[in-house]
């Protein structure tokens, strides 16, 4: 996708976010939960399950909400993150080339890290002062980058970014964060740890409550057939086992462990247009 002027961006930005409302305004489940308006998203989550395990969103997308049958669909083959010609789904709002996430031929280039354990051991150890420090310690030691504080929070609606328009700002300052990082080997890692760590510090719970997939060939979930390139949107608490992210969200979940109650003080305001993380303020 060539590169958009800001008011390029801007105008993109606003008509999805348009369309996301419109769709929102017929009772779409879906819609309401990437419109992420309220701080308790679970009654449109409740809703969407209502309507069984597999329904079409006014979106486009299908929307899959039976945990066992979500669960395959992370696993399934014929599902990938990007359409055959190796484009972004329709339904996906910014392709973030420099984030790499959905690109699947670099998932197996990832470069030898320390071990979590050790690591987050000793940075606990120090007793860091808020769940910020920690998780962007964490991640210098790992990575060997000393500079991640400066970029951190940009770096923070990535994931969000990927399914639901984000302020023009957010977005510019999210680019340029993962440009600073200049395609480091494990700028996909970085990205997922950005949007789930903090988070998962200070409230315990599931990383990502939204994965989506892409359709390889046609295929049949439950009842639905799901065509070629068509985007298939799994909801819930689920862990991502695929490329990136199975490998980024076990230090999600071991940092969230070992950071015990101290660092879960403080009042937990949600930030809105985060549907994929859910992440506080």
């Amino acid at each position: 996708m060539p590169t958009l002027s800001p008011s390029d961006l801007g105008w993109r930005l606003q008509t999805v976010r348009a369309a996301i409302w419109e769709a929102s305004a017929t009772g779409d489940p879906y819609a309401l939960i990437l419109r992420d308006l309220e701080d308790d998203v679970s009654p449109w989550f409740a809703a969407a399950a209502a309507r069984g395990p597999v329904h079409r969103s006014v979106t486009g997308s299908w929307v899959v909400t039976d945990p066992d049958l979500g669960a395959e669909v992370l696993r399934d083959s014929r599902l990938g993150r990007r359409r055959r010609d190796g484009s972004k789904a329709l339904q996906q709002i910014l392709p973030l080339d420099e984030s790499r996430l959905d690109d699947e031929r670099e998932a197996v280039r990832l470069p030898a890290l320390p071990a979590y354990e050790p690591v987050v051991a000793q940075v606990c150890a120090a007793r860091p002062g808020s769940a910020r420090e920690l998780a962007v310690e964490v991640v210098s030691r790992l990575t060997g980058l000393s500079d991640l504080a400066g970029i951190w929070t940009d770096l923070a609606p990535a994931l969000d970014a990927l399914v639901t328009p984000q302020p023009l700002c957010t977005t510019l300052a999210l680019t340029r964060a993962l440009r600073e990082l200049d395609g480091h080997p494990c700028t996909p890692l970085i990205a997922i740890w950005a949007a789930t760590l903090e988070t998962a510090i200070r409230r315990p719970g599931p990383a990502m409550w939204l994965h989506t997939r892409v359709a390889r060939e046609e295929l049949r979930l439950a009842d639905a057939a799901v065509a070629p390139d068509e985007q298939v949107v799994v909801l819930g608490g689920l862990d991502d086992p695929g490329h990136y992210f199975g490998a980024a969200l076990p230090l999600t979940r071991l940092v969230a462990e070992a950071a015990g109650p101290a660092l879960r003080q403080g009042p937990a305001l949600r930030r809105r247009r985060s549907p994929v993380t859910r992440a506080l303020g």
